[in-house]
């Protein structure tokens, strides 16, 4: 055990505080017996001046009943009362004029001694007023205490245990192993537990953030660099000058697309509102695609309504499922329907067992053989989140539906 681990220093309070509290119960209880000894025997002196003033004043007879009526009691067995003459603590030994008066300690127990020897007779009275601490109850005070003391350092113990366990689920983390570690409980461990979980878990996507905004990047740019490439081999010409100025223009504006995707997925992106049309928002979204022949999106526009939206991120929203439904269609086309209440991307295809919870993930891809870096549903639906739209997929009449929600 670590000398500076917490255990070890709650068994080092409680083992003091056991030593602290046990030696003062015993100074006390020495202090207390002292002070009852004194008390004591106080008693016995007092009992021993009635007694010379009883016979004194001829009232020898009334000694028995006066110390009955005091808490004395005569002991009548002689072998006790020869083993009480062993006892050699006697604090009082007192001559009066009928005879000896002894107050004998024995046992803890206080006893007077009365030698009357006019008549040649000994009495023995104990004082029977319990003015003594019983020693069996302060074992039991003791041994009470030492059990609460154990009693508190085994709750104390198993309140720091689950911390343990949660520098296991640390360190395991922190060498490549995969570990979980739960602990519901709503106090301070439980808090931090499920703080730590939290950071964990952002920290897991920030990598995988990562990892996809790197292969978005090769992906995205192979296009514009292909263009440019064949461009660029092509006698020198005004339009083949446009092409490469259009392919520059192009990458330029991936690389602040790329910006805000990793903006995105590392949870930094600031939501600026604005008023825009579908048009405009149409308009930019397929001019990001690069396509050659556009008229594989065939746009339905009933009302070119404006609406208060993040430009940029809406833009990739409709990109991306522009591009999704062109690569998954079966005829390599798309619909985009722009209604009052919803926007809605649409491809043909086979009815398939569509999970959507699992496309929201990061690099799901419907079909390995498909192109593309996985991106899947999972930037479009975050996008929807924070745009606070609902995103609603189903499957009518031969058509793959993802329905925008405004």
């Amino acid at each position: 055990m670590l000398l500076h681990s917490i255990l070890s220093k709650l068994i080092a309070v409680f083992a003091i505080s056991i030593i602290l509290t046990i030696t003062a119960i015993i100074q006390i209880t020495q202090y207390s017996n002292k002070a009852l000894r004194a008390e004591s025997i106080s008693r016995l002196y007092f009992a021993i001046l009635a007694i010379n003033k009883l016979y004194a004043s001829g009232a020898g007879v009334e000694i028995d009943k006066y110390l009955q009526d005091i808490d004395f009691q005569e002991i009548t067995d002689k072998r006790f009362m020869r083993e009480l003459c062993t006892s050699n603590d006697k604090p009082i030994d007192h001559k009066t004029n009928f005879g000896l008066i002894q107050g004998i300690v024995y046992k803890d127990k206080y006893y007077l001694k009365l030698i009357n020897q006019k008549n040649n007779s000994l009495k023995v009275y104990e004082n029977t007023h319990n003015n003594n601490i019983n020693d069996g109850l302060i074992k039991l005070l003791i041994s009470l205490i030492i059990m609460m003391f154990f009693a508190s350092l085994i709750y104390c113990y198993n309140l720091i245990q689950p911390l343990k366990g949660l520098t296991r689920h640390i360190r395991d983390l922190s060498n490549g192993k995969n570990s979980n570690f739960s602990y519901y409980k709503n106090d301070e461990i439980g808090l931090l537990t499920k703080e730590f979980n939290k950071a964990t878990k952002k920290n897991n996507e920030l990598v995988l953030a990562r990892r996809f905004f790197l292969r978005a990047i090769m992906h995205e740019l192979k296009t514009p660099i292909a263009k440019g490439m064949f461009a660029a081999t092509m006698p020198e010409s005004e339009k083949n000058k446009k092409i490469l100025i259009s392919v520059f223009k192009g990458m330029n504006a991936l690389v602040n697309e790329f910006k805000q995707v990793e903006e995105i997925l590392s949870k930094n992106h600031e939501v600026v509102l604005k008023e825009y049309s579908y048009s405009y928002l149409l308009e930019q979204s397929i001019s990001a695609l690069y396509l050659d022949n556009l008229q594989i999106i065939d746009v339905k526009m009933n009302e070119d309504r404006t609406i208060i939206v993040d430009g940029a991120l809406f833009i990739i929203l409709i990109k991306n499922l522009l591009d999704n439904a062109i690569k998954y269609s079966s005829n390599h086309k798309c619909i985009i329907e722009f209604q009052k209440e919803y926007i809605n991307v649409k491809n043909i295809g086979e009815e398939k067992d569509f999970n959507t919870e699992e496309y929201f993930k990061p690099f799901a891809r419907g079909n390995v053989e498909q192109s593309g870096f996985g991106l899947g549903l999972y930037l479009i639906k975050y996008i929807c989140d924070t745009q606070g739209f609902e995103l609603k997929y189903f499957y009518d009449d031969g058509y793959h539906n993802f329905r925008i929600i405004l």
